[in-house]
């Protein structure tokens, strides 16, 4: 079995267990919120907006009218729920179906700690970014975490800001702004020189 064959089979293991996020309580307002003070300082017209798993699509509506595209994807019940009304696409956030340096800004909210491969869906979030990534993701139980994130069957990666951040400096993303939120971290990051060859 080759490299990618043995991705494809672990993938298609954990992929089975996707249950999707619904429209849980407080998550409009908390895009809302991190919106406003993340991304309305930097937002441009003519930018286009990839939203990596999407999950109710809140950040399309926010963004309607004052970018000039937004597009994201999904898996699972959150793409079935919203294929309809929003421009998404069913797609393996570890393999993007996106040019190089596609999109102005990417979003990753509530996605990192699902995925099977983080270093694999960073390196990707970098490539298709011209500039700037957003990151939310639960913090670890060391770092002032929920126990509820903890034992979500669907995260798989919960580590601490600091192992986050080396992460980020060896792919090549350079953090800007950084918050707490609750018991979630959010990072405002840019494309600056991996350590790892391209």
């Amino acid at each position: 079995m080759n490299k990618l064959e043995t991705i494809e089979k672990v993938t298609a293991l954990f992929d089975a267990h996707i249950r999707g996020a619904g429209d849980l309580p407080g998550v409009k307002a908390r895009t809302d919120e991190y919106m406003r003070e993340f991304i309305e300082p930097i937002l441009k017209p003519e930018w286009k907006v990839f939203d990596c798993g999407a999950g109710d699509c809140y950040t399309s509506d926010y963004l309607e009218g004052r970018v000039r595209e937004w597009w994201g994807i999904n898996k699972g019940i959150d793409f079935e729920n919203n294929k309809d009304k929003y421009d998404i696409i069913q797609s393996d956030m570890h393999f993007l179906a996106s040019a190089d340096d596609q999109s102005d800004l990417v979003l990753a909210v509530n996605v990192l700690e699902h995925s099977y491969f983080p270093a694999l869906m960073l390196y990707e979030l970098r490539r298709v970014s011209k500039e700037y990534v957003f990151i939310d993701l639960p913090l670890s139980l060391s770092d002032g975490g929920s126990q509820c994130h903890q034992e979500n069957p669907d995260h798989h990666y919960l580590m601490t800001k600091f192992m986050w951040k080396k992460m980020f400096k060896v792919i090549g993303l350079e953090v800007l702004k950084e918050k707490i939120s609750g018991a979630e971290v959010q990072w405002l990051l840019r494309k600056t020189t991996p350590l790892i060859a391209s």
